[in-house]
């Protein structure tokens, strides 16, 4: 999803990185608590069981606030903390 916003013209190269590796973090939290020995990808099954063992804990819900907040930060082209309607392209 990150590669995506690296796509738009518009988009800040500092932000998109910044949003790849919250990105990048939340999978890493994903895959730490999945009960897989397979510690380099992470399937359906396992990714369902890791979210709902953490679906209370305050690390998911930060990590879960930092993904909404780089992605916002991507979108909102002009700085101004809205999103207008000629940013979203």
């Amino acid at each position: 999803m990150p590669v995506r916003f690296a796509s738009f013209k518009e988009a800040d190269p500092k932000k998109v990185e910044h949003l790849k590796t919250t990105f990048d973090n939340m999978y890493d939290q994903f895959l730490k608590r999945a009960d897989t020995d397979v510690k380099s990808a992470l399937t359906v099954p396992y990714l369902q069981e890791s979210v709902w063992k953490q679906r209370y804990t305050r690390d998911i819900k930060k990590r879960i606030s930092e993904i909404l907040f780089a992605l916002f930060d991507v979108l909102d082209v002009n700085d101004d903390g809205y999103l207008d309607e000629d940013e979203h392209r």
